[in-house]
C-alpha cells in the first residue's frame, strides 16, 4: 500500500490555526466550549502524536 505524504496538509492546518488564532478576537477563545484549544498547536499535535504512538505499540485498545 503507499500512503500518501501529509506533510503539506499539515503545514496548512497549523497556518490556518496560526492565522485564526491571531485574528480572531480573543473572547473566541475565552468560551466555555473553546476552553481546550491550544496555544500552540505543533506541540499539542506532537504530543497527541506520542501518545497514540504509546497507545500503538502497546496495543491498547486491540
Amino acid at each position: 500500500m503507499q500512503i500518501p505524504s501529509l506533510d503539506v496538509a499539515l503545514k496548512c492546518a497549523h497556518f490556518l490555526y496560526a492565522y485564526i488564532r491571531a485574528n480572531c478576537p480573543a473572547s473566541t477563545f475565552v468560551a466555555p466550549h473553546f476552553g481546550h484549544l491550544p496555544e500552540d498547536l505543533s506541540a499539542y499535535y506532537e504530543d497527541c502524536r506520542d501518545e497514540a504512538r504509546q497507545a500503538y505499540d502497546g496495543g491498547i485498545g486491540v
